[in-house]
């Protein structure tokens, strides 16, 4: 009875942690198409666009080109530069204030957590090390954010986006 019970609670979570990948990605999947201009009207950026995400695209190789030349000439490690391929999202823009390249980090999930904050946060640090002469930002976006990880990004810097259930419910950019 003992066994049964036990096999059935791995069961059981194994479900929950698959159900809670599958909320991940389907947020980063929504995300796509909301980022661009989330992060563009945020951190006043004109031409962005998606280098790193979900699926592989020729921008995403030429991204991962320019990563290996910093990784190259020693701007970074191969341990950031996997960091940064394994992104959640990173978009590439213009910013509007300087004309200069800016680079935003962005970890996606369905609830955001501190984990989420931290990456994110990385993540922006090493674009401003690959890319020195780039602007750089961190943000992440999900669904739903617990009271600690607002507190982390709030204080460490980290734009948040709690995206509305509803895309329309979004404020206009």
């Amino acid at each position: 009875m003992v066994a049964i019970r036990q096999d059935f609670l791995t069961d059981e979570r194994q479900r929950r942690m698959e159900i809670e990948e599958l909320k991940n990605d389907f947020t980063e999947m929504v995300m796509v198409n909301r980022i661009i201009p989330v992060v563009s009207h945020k951190f006043a950026l004109r031409a962005g666009r998606l280098v790193q995400g979900i699926q592989p695209t020729d921008v995403s190789i030429a991204f991962d080109d320019l990563l290996y030349d910093a990784y190259k000439s020693g701007a970074i490690d191969a341990r950031e530069r996997v960091s940064l391929i394994m992104s959640d999202m990173i978009v590439s823009a213009v910013s509007r204030k300087s004309g200069a390249r800016a680079y935003v980090a962005v970890e996606a999930s369905f609830a955001i957590s501190v984990r989420d904050v931290t990456k994110a946060l990385n993540g922006g640090e090493i674009l401003a090390k690959a890319f020195p002469d780039a602007e750089t930002y961190s943000a992440a976006c999900g669904r739903k954010i617990n009271d600690e990880a607002r507190a982390e990004a709030d204080r460490r810097g980290v734009y948040i986006y709690a995206a509305p259930r509803d895309a329309s419910a979004d404020p206009p950019i």
